[in-house]
């Protein structure tokens, strides 16, 4: 072999093995797998605030007012309703609140339900990956836990997310049976805190701007949040009915029904209704009177707008999920979808 070939060779080989290590290097930052879920950690705020509850001291209660400001004032002021956070004697009203009985037991349980958190971090922080990568502007927010007594599931700020793990005790704990329906304590399960995180976050960053004077419609509201749930499945690798619905009852029922739903919110005209308490009836599980008499009803009006969404995307691979995100003219997507 001459030594011009060899070079040659060489050449090729080094051509091969370039295009190749692109290729891995782009794979590798493109994967949002176990190992980079597996970085993402929840600040364990709810503990700081049961170490203060239980001791009054001083020093911890000036740490959660430098290192927490935001947190702090969001469980006083919003979630648990105390007071402003400046008043006088608000630290003593909060370890009062949280020394109550009930509150003692609702703590303990939820040290003990939630003594580790790490089946929760990784799906959520894999979930976080995928999004930075495909939006552009997102950005993955400090997540923290607290205990809420039963005031909040999740709350949102700015890069921020609250989850109330006392929301989340399973549908058969014993203290949620006088304070929620059946259909509600269904959704309260650990299983649901990922979805219901990525969901809250999605909705706070994505507020559609409408004319003065114009209110939502029926049809705005399911596409909007069909829309976003649409998109939390996709990014947690979920099917859509197991965003949708919790129980198999309810998912065998929108599925059965929902060309049957979709008809009658047409020939009733609902579509283009701004009537606030028709749209929560037919779009959310929790309302306690669902617009169909069926009791696997609720939210069905979701699972429809999902579905929409669903043959949508489609009928339009082009469409990636940063187009779908900013996309507000929901004429435009159920005209587009072919759903009938």
């Amino acid at each position: 072999m001459s030594k011009k070939s060899i070079i040659i060779g060489l050449a090729s080989l080094l051509v091969v093995a370039t295009i190749a290590l692109l290729v891995v290097l782009r794979m590798e930052g493109s994967a949002c797998g176990t190992e980079q879920g597996g970085g993402f950690k929840i600040i364990r705020y709810d503990r700081l605030v049961e170490d203060y509850a239980a001791t009054g001291n001083v020093a911890l209660w000036q740490r959660l007012n430098t290192e927490f400001p935001l947190e702090t004032q969001a469980l006083v002021e919003n979630v648990l309703r105390l007071g402003p956070i400046d008043a006088e004697g608000i630290e003593d009203s909060l370890c009062a609140f949280y020394a109550s009985p009930s509150m003692h037991r609702l703590r303990t349980d939820v040290s003990r339900r939630f003594e580790d958190l790490s089946d929760i971090e990784r799906p959520l922080g894999e979930a976080f990956c995928r999004l930075s990568q495909e939006l552009p502007s997102f950005v993955v927010p400090k997540v923290y836990t607290q205990i809420s007594a039963f005031n909040e599931s999740v709350v949102v700020g700015d890069s921020l997310i609250g989850i109330s793990l006392d929301k989340y005790m399973g549908a058969d704990y014993p203290l949620y049976a006088k304070c929620f329906y059946a259909n509600q304590r269904a959704t309260m399960v650990p299983g649901r805190i990922v979805q219901d995180c990525l969901l809250f976050y999605l909705n706070q960053l994505s507020r559609p701007k409408r004319p003065d004077g114009q209110g939502e419609t029926l049809l705005d509201c399911m596409l909007q949040q069909g829309k976003l749930n649409w998109i939390v499945a996709h990014v947690t690798h979920k099917p859509l009915v197991n965003v949708a619905a919790v129980t198999p009852a309810t998912k065998s029922w929108y599925k059965s029904n929902e060309r049957r739903v979709w008809q009658i919110l047409c020939q009733r005209n609902l579509l283009a209704s701004t009537d606030a308490a028709l749209i929560h009836a037919v779009v959310y599980s929790a309302d306690a009177r669902p617009y169909f008499s069926d009791p696997y009803s609720r939210g069905v009006g979701l699972w429809v707008g999902m579905r929409i969404v669903d043959s949508y995307m489609k009928r339009h691979p082009e469409v990636t999920l940063a187009d779908l995100f900013a996309q507000t003219d929901y004429a435009a997507i159920l005209r587009e979808s072919g759903f009938q």
